[in-house]
């Protein structure tokens, strides 16, 4: 695979995520105004699988430095998006 062949298929992949990225704000935007707690919690794991994308687009193409940092910077971020999403479903159910 070429260099022209890679940055196309790297910028597609940036695009992919920040189009999810778009998504899933909007969709925790509308669900927090609307009191909809199935928009924020799909808000939330879209933001995770946008992060998840850009994560690996990063390491396919070798742009990550150091890839234990940001494995556990991942493994962080879904432990609170996991943490969020039961404690939002809890209160959903206590209700």
């Amino acid at each position: 695979m070429d260099i022209a062949e890679k940055k196309k298929e790297y910028d597609a992949l940036k695009a992919l995520s920040r189009w999810i990225g778009i998504g899933s704000a909007v969709a925790l935007i509308v669900g927090m105004l609307w009191l909809s707690k199935i928009l924020v919690v799909l808000g939330l794991l879209g933001g995770f699988a946008g992060t998840s994308q850009q994560l690996y687009a990063r390491y396919r193409f070798g742009l990550i430095k150091n890839f234990k940092r940001w494995i556990i910077y991942q493994s962080l971020y879904s432990v609170f998006i996991i943490i969020l999403v039961i404690t939002i479903i809890a209160l959903d159910f206590s209700v």
